[in-house]
């Protein structure tokens, strides 16, 4: 602790030292009261004390300097004011031994009392001048004009106490000269403590220094006792000034020990203002009253000046109270507006939901980051992308959604250590920088982040699940941040693209991939300028008599390097670059076309036209009323047309499925297409604004085994709950008869897969049509 005064310094426990040091000293007390009024014997009584409270300060002064948490200055000073007071208690002792050997009194000190006296002297004003002093230079002439006050006055009082009563040379060692001594070193003492007093104090506790000031001036008020004793044999100063100063060092060290280690608030450096000098000036004084009292005219001019100084001191004092009153409050203020300073310097680097590190200092910290980097030195970054969260918003609500990202950050920032940082860059995406990490533990905290996510989070009452698509990417020296974020971002797009709540680490492959989507995006959408596509048909078949009664629209690529594209190579990108919009709004009015050739064809056997919707599309403004225009520019009734939409979709919520809703208001039938592949539950049905679902093929798969397979239980249990719902129930993927007629039996209304056909042209679709309104028959059971 390097600074004193700090707040939260544990309270006072008495130790077994500070007990005993107390008992010595109000022994001291008495014995020296009792002996002053009556001559008290045996006389060694009055010494016992004095050699022992010195060596017990010295205790206690190593036992504050070696303390846990103690800074180096405060190590320094007890140091050696413990050595200084082991010196005291032997000079003490020897000083003892004197009287009680002398064979007349005061007997003549003994040159090694005095010299013992004299270097624990210079050791104590070694210990107090090595501490730091903090003034400003502009009050240096202030300084010394105080220190001349307290010079002046401290050396009059020995002047009057012991000098003007000396009766040899200063260097003779008879009973005055110790007392001169002791004065000379006490006034050394309290003139190093004005110097610590009145320029302020760095390093010692502040309350410990105001202990050792309160010992050094009781040291000097006994000793001044001297002249006053007269010839009472076996009464010395001394037997009343250590018992009860070492007291006080013993007190002052047991607070540095307690505030070792203690970091209290800042505290706002003023210049130091002390009462020192105004008690000097006030204590000669009252010096100067006492000696003229006995002449009533001196003493009347002595007793106005005092009163006329007091009056001076008071106003002063007065003065500089209130100037304390008035920094106080200017203090005040500049604490609030750094207050003020910090929490706008937070708004302009935080995320305000999360308290986490916004875009802007996360920048500033990688590319500071980046910039310590030397050697083989790398950088890791991660970027983390919430999977579906703004389903979350669309479907409970952005108080929600904003209480699920709180919780997020609070488990991103147990992922990390203290060094590293998490940011929010904005909405669902968060950010780690993993400084001086290896490859190894970057991925260890990867597997920590999917652990922590995976776990429930409760959000307003609602336990949700949340998965996170992770990018891992570093770098190393000559690279950016920007490049290194761009690598971060191409590993978590690459981790959505794998299948979501995963993660990926950056590699050339993926620039090579992103290239190659970027290519496949510019294609996209020159292909979607120049209809390069086509729709295929794939039947949807009534299973009680085989009838073909729709058709679903799948659309292709015609590319025309590559051939025909498959739609999971290019719907991704679409959905991603958000070219699923004009695609779709390309397959309605093909669809449409189609659906007014087949009506002139078959009229109202004309098959229904399923048309698959994603998210994407549904989330345009108007799409409702887009769709309902084409089938009024074409003249087609409502029911001509049919929607499927995804379980993630339903999920979704939002804007989306009020889409849905609104699609159902105007007639057009939706169905939720396969069904039980994702994270479907039977609350979705009774939510979903759709008319039947279709069950996706993996149930149907091994529907023609045993009848207690699970396949068969559930495809079942699907029909009967759909009824119950008055939803159709349809299914996709058949392959067998063995299948279709399974499927028959169980309730199903209608399927379509490769047994009945796979996706035809057009023109292939008519002439089946045509040829023939059953494509093939369906066994009985």
């Amino acid at each position: 602790m390097e600074r004193g005064g700090a707040a939260g310094v544990p309270g006072l426990r008495p130790s077994p030292l500070l007990v005993a040091a107390t008992l010595i000293a109000l022994w001291s007390v008495v014995w020296f009261v009792v002996t002053l009024v009556h001559p008290f014997t045996p006389a060694f009584a009055g010494w016992l004390a004095t050699p022992v409270q010195p060596l017990l300060g010295a205790a206690a002064a190593w036992q504050a300097a070696g303390a846990d948490g103690q800074g180096p200055t405060a190590q320094r000073f007890w140091q050696r004011f413990g050595l200084a007071s082991a010196l005291a208690g032997i000079a003490a002792a020897s000083n003892a031994s004197d009287w009680l050997t002398a064979p007349r009194h005061p007997p003549p000190a003994a040159p090694l009392t005095v010299s013992l006296h004299l270097v624990g002297g210079v050791l104590t004003l070694w210990a107090l001048l090595g501490l730091p002093v903090e003034r400003a230079r502009r009050a240096g002439l202030r300084f010394a004009m105080d220190m001349t006050i307290v010079l002046l006055a401290t050396g009059l009082f020995l002047w009057y106490g012991v000098l003007r009563h000396a009766d040899g040379g200063p260097l003779s060692f008879t009973g005055s000269t110790l007392p001169l001594v002791l004065g000379a070193v006490a006034v050394t003492a309290l003139v190093a403590f004005a110097k610590l007093a009145v320029g302020g104090v760095d390093g010692v506790d502040l309350a410990a220094t105001h202990l050792l000031g309160a010992a050094f001036v009781s040291g000097l008020a006994t000793g001044a006792l001297h002249p006053l004793l007269g010839d009472r044999a076996g009464l010395h100063p001394e037997q009343l000034a250590l018992p009860v100063t070492y007291l006080l060092v013993i007190l002052a060290a047991d607070r540095q020990r307690r505030a070792a280690g203690v970091t209290g608030p800042e505290q706002t450096r003023r210049e130091s203002f002390s009462t020192v000098p105004y008690v000097a000036v006030g204590a000669t004084g009252v010096l100067l009253v006492a000696v003229s009292w006995r002449d009533p005219v001196a003493g009347v001019i002595a007793v106005v000046a005092m009163v006329l100084t007091g009056i001076v001191i008071a106003r002063q004092l007065l003065a500089l109270a209130e100037n304390g009153r008035l920094l106080t409050r200017v203090d005040a203020s500049l604490q609030e507006l750094r207050r003020v300073q910090d929490e706008l310097t937070t708004q302009a680097t935080h995320d305000g939901l999360t308290g986490l590190a916004n875009r802007a200092l996360f920048e500033r910290r990688s590319r500071e980051a980046m910039g310590e980097l030397t050697g083989d030195q790398v950088l890791h970054v991660a970027l983390i992308d919430l999977d579906d969260f703004k389903g979350v918003n669309d479907r409970l609500g952005h108080a929600v959604g904003d209480a699920l990202l709180a919780v997020v950050a609070e488990r991103l920032q147990r992922c990390v250590r203290s060094g590293d940082t998490v940011a929010r860059l904005g909405g669902d995406e968060f950010a780690m920088i993993l400084e001086h990490a290896t490859p190894e533990s970057a991925t260890t905290v990867m597997t920590r982040v999917a652990e922590v996510l995976g776990e429930p989070i409760s959000a307003h009452g609602h336990d949700l699940l949340v998965r996170a698509s992770v990018g891992l990417a570093q770098a190393g020296v000559g690279d950016t941040p920007d490049e290194l974020l761009r690598r971060a971002d191409v590993a978590m797009y690459a981790a959505k693209a794998a299948g979501k709540g995963r993660y990926a680490h950056y590699s050339t492959d993926l620039d090579a991939h992103q290239a190659a989507d970027a290519r496949l995006a510019a294609d996209l959408q020159q292909a979607i300028d120049s209809a390069q596509f086509d729709l295929l048909y794939q039947p949807i078949v009534r299973l009680a008599d085989g009838r073909w009664t729709g058709a679903e629209a799948l659309v292709r690529w015609r590319h025309p390097a590559r051939g025909l594209i498959s739609p999971e190579e290019f719907l991704a990108t679409a959905e991603r670059t958000g070219l699923i919009v004009p695609l779709g709004d390309w397959v309605l009015r093909a669809a449409c076309a189609q659906a007014v050739r087949w009506r002139a064809l078959f009229g109202d056997d004309a098959p229904v036209i399923g048309i698959n919707v994603s998210d994407r599309q549904l989330r345009e403004t108007g799409f409702a009323s887009r769709v309902t225009e084409l089938l009024h520019a074409a003249a087609l009734p409502a029911a001509a047309l049919s929607v499927e939409i995804t379980e993630a979709t339903a999920l979704g919520g939002g804007s989306a499925i009020a889409m849905v809703g609104e699609l159902r208001r105007c007639g057009i039938r939706v169905t939720l297409d396969d069904f039980g592949a994702g994270a479907s539950s039977l609350d979705l049905l009774r939510r979903a604004p759709v008319q039947g679902l279709k069950i996706d093929k993996a149930f149907v798969r091994n529907i023609d085994g045993e009848a207690s397979s699970q396949e068969v239980v559930i495809s079942a249990a699907m029909v009967r709950i759909a009824a119950g719902l008055q939803l159709t129930a349809s299914a996709a993927g058949v392959e067998t008869a063995a299948q279709a007629a399974a499927l028959r039996d169980m309730g199903y209304l209608s399927a379509q897969g490769y047994h009945f056909a796979p996706p035809l042209t057009a023109d292939e679709f008519t002439r089946h049509l045509t040829a023939s309104p059953r494509a093939t028959s369906v066994p009985s059971g």
